[in-house]
């Protein structure tokens, strides 16, 4: 965070953004399989996947903090570590 504002990137009333979201864990997504076509009757669902909560500064994009974790979970327990 210094060297960030050092140089410029963090300004001296910083904004962030805190947001979680689902990873997909194969190198092609349900989503997209399903648009090709492929698969059909067919259910890969899983049961977990990878899940990033990240804090990022509006500004600048720059990552302040990330907690991973496995989902599906709430989103609100990976909060306050996620800025910390």
């Amino acid at each position: 965070m210094e060297r960030a504002r050092s140089i410029g990137l963090i300004d001296a009333s910083p904004a962030a953004a805190v947001d979680a979201t689902g990873l997909e864990t194969r190198h092609v997504s349900e989503h997209f399989s399903k648009r090709r076509g492929e698969g059909k009757g067919m259910d890969h669902r899983q049961r977990a996947w990878p899940k990033l909560t990240a804090v990022l500064h509006i500004h600048s994009n720059l990552i302040i903090g990330a907690v991973t974790g496995i989902g599906p979970s709430q989103d609100w327990p990976d909060f306050t570590p996620a800025m910390r």
